[in-house]
């Protein structure tokens, strides 16, 4: 069950920076990393998505990746850090 949980609005100004990355080992693997950081004076937000990719043929592929997202300061009772671990098979048309 999802709960959501009503707040007092808050704004500010935010600088948003972000490094995307990959590598390819040979035509059928890479490695590709994604980090996302949106700072604020009340919270900062950072998200960083490692994914490995490997073609099986020319239309499919098999993709396995690991997201961190990290909020500095959350709404109770939320957590700090929250991971995701996601296996996907890839169809390209």
């Amino acid at each position: 069950m999802v709960a959501r949980l009503p707040l007092a609005t808050e704004s500010e100004a935010i600088a948003t920076a972000g490094v995307d990355y990959a590598h390819s080992f040979n035509k059928a693997t890479t490695l590709s990393n994604k980090l996302l950081v949106e700072y604020g004076s009340l919270n900062t937000l950072t998200t960083d998505q490692l994914a490995l990719a490997v073609k099986m043929s020319t239309k499919l592929a098999l993709s396995v990746g690991y997201q961190v997202t990290n909020n500095s300061k959350p709404p109770a009772p939320l957590k700090k850090v929250d991971t995701v671990t996601t296996v996907n098979l890839v169809y390209a048309f």
